[in-house]
């Protein structure tokens, strides 16, 4: 696929540098039908997984619109799911997107003609719940993996 792109392009566009890199091309494209071949059902599992998520994060957008008074269609939650996953993925670089998530949305939904506070109070209740489900984890893993102090040597002990 990758080959097929770069070549079309060296051709209309008359780009040295990418016949350079051809043979790196050929080879990732290779390396790709090789892992599709392979890996089949995980590949298949994985998107499945994917989308599974896309769809329950937009039925969470749809369900958080209706309870803040802004009626939407599932349509509508979809693509504003899509555009506040993009603005929450330009902010990669910063712990949490903490900013570029509020403005983006806010941004987003000033766009879509709707209030920007509706924005910034449903980035809000969004990240609610990613607190909620990141403390459930945490504590979880803290009960799960947590041992006793009886269980620690008596001269590891006495170095404290």
């Amino acid at each position: 696929m990758f080959s097929k792109i770069t070549h079309a392009l060296s051709q209309r566009l008359n780009l040295p540098g990418v016949d350079r890199l051809h043979d790196k091309i050929i080879k990732l494209d290779h390396h790709l039908m090789q892992f599709y071949h392979n890996h089949h059902d995980e590949f298949l599992r994985s998107n499945y997984l994917h989308y599974t998520s896309w769809i329950i994060g937009t039925l969470e957008t749809w369900t958080l619109l209706h309870l803040l008074g802004m009626p939407v269609g599932v349509l509508d939650a979809l693509m504003i799911e899509a555009l506040i996953f993009l603005a929450k993925g330009l902010g990669f670089f910063i712990p949490g997107s903490l900013g570029v998530y509020e403005g983006g949305s806010i941004l987003l939904f000033q766009v879509l003609h709707l209030d920007g506070g509706l924005g910034l109070a449903f980035t809000m209740l969004k990240r609610a719940r990613e607190i909620v489900i990141g403390l459930m984890g945490w504590l979880f893993v803290s009960v799960k993996f947590s041992f006793k102090l009886s269980d620690v040597p008596e001269a590891a002990r006495q170095e404290d």
